[in-house]
């Protein structure tokens, strides 16, 4: 990876904008003419940051032009997983996943950041889509074991989430 792309990663990822991540590699990508970038280029990053934006058909795309050298790679091959197990809707396979990979220094911080917006996002949908839930359920879909998934839900911001679910079955 030439110094710059590894300069716009790292400043991108240090500063939390990691929504910015997929496009500026996208965008970078189409420029880049010389095959020794292409190379070394951050396939596992890119497709990491489609994930952290839900853009799954996009992560999907950047495995696929992925060299069959690229993909021998651990982090693309951990990355491709996780988009795997989020296409099927597996959270039970996504989460042991996520958390158990040896995540490199570079990819890290965003899976971090994955995790966290994932955990967010099963909350929202759990406070919508359900009027009462198991809490072995809830821990699944949020990656977490019961009694912290609970609090997750009572500590939500979304004030529908408290309003919604208006029971959380006995174990």
């Amino acid at each position: 990876m030439s110094a710059s792309l590894l300069q716009v990663v790292e400043q991108l990822l240090a500063s939390g904008q990691y929504g910015d991540v997929a496009p500026q590699l996208d965008a970078i990508e189409l420029q880049t003419v010389d095959q020794a970038d292409l190379d070394r280029w951050p396939y596992a990053v890119q497709l990491l940051g489609h994930l952290y934006n839900s853009n799954l058909e996009d992560a999907r795309f950047v495995y696929k032009r992925a060299s069959s050298t690229h993909k021998q790679d651990t982090q693309l091959k951990a990355a491709f997983a996780t988009l795997q197990h989020l296409w099927n809707k597996n959270y039970q396979g996504f989460w042991p996943l996520l958390t158990t990979t040896q995540w490199s220094e570079v990819t890290l911080p965003l899976v971090h950041a994955i995790a966290a917006k994932q955990r967010q996002d099963a909350v929202r949908l759990v406070s919508y889509a359900y009027s009462s839930i198991q809490p072995d359920r809830l821990a699944s879909l949020t990656g977490t074991n019961p009694q912290e998934a609970l609090q997750r839900i009572l500590q939500s911001p979304s004030l529908h989430a408290l309003t919604q679910i208006r029971s959380i079955l006995p174990f």
